[in-house]
């Protein structure tokens, strides 16, 4: 898996990453991992965590440190099961979508 190779090559003090899991599946066995700074695994808390991306990508904005140290990674497994569920799509695309846009902001989502 391509996140863990990451986690296993970058330390904790140069890699950020949050985990959204629906399914309680596949990410959540990296969970340990000292890089690991949040965890979803419904739609609600899936919401809030990409808003706290979203919230560090802003802050770098407005600070003018777009592309230093952490990388902030954010992996969302199962997002067609996300949007599809009867929980408000709509409100989770929205949520999403300002966070993995923005590649250059270092603020990622793999999908």
């Amino acid at each position: 898996m391509a996140l863990a190779s990451l986690m296993v090559s970058a330390s904790p003090a140069d890699l950020q990453v949050y985990l959204v899991d629906l399914k309680n599946e596949d990410l959540i066995a990296l969970a340990g991992f000292p890089h690991v700074r949040g965890v979803a695994r419904d739609l609600p808390a899936a919401v809030d965590l990409v808003k706290r991306v979203a919230a560090i990508k802003d802050q770098r904005v407005a600070a003018g440190v777009v592309g230093s140290a952490p990388l902030v990674v954010l992996a969302i497994d199962e997002y067609a099961a996300g949007i599809s569920t009867p929980c408000s799509p709509a409100n989770y695309r929205r949520a999403i979508t300002p966070s993995s846009a923005n590649a250059g902001s270092k603020a990622k989502a793999m999908v």
